[in-house]
């Protein structure tokens, strides 16, 4: 079962960015490449309070951000 998970954690690792880089990739050709930029930055911004709240709630994050 160990295999298993960790085959499927590597191939997360390694599929996850590429497909992203698809993603993105279309979406600048479609609407120029400001967009998507723009577009990633605001919705990482927008997910990095929601993963530190989760993070101080599992007492894995000790410093206050």
């Amino acid at each position: 079962m160990r295999a298993r998970i960790l085959s499927m954690l590597g191939l997360t690792f390694r599929a996850v960015p590429a497909i992203g880089a698809l993603v993105m990739g279309v979406a600048a050709e479609t609407f120029g490449l400001a967009a998507p930029i723009v577009t990633a930055s605001v919705l990482c911004l927008l997910a990095w309070p929601l993963l530190a709240a989760r993070l101080r709630r599992a007492g894995a994050l000790t410093t206050a951000i």
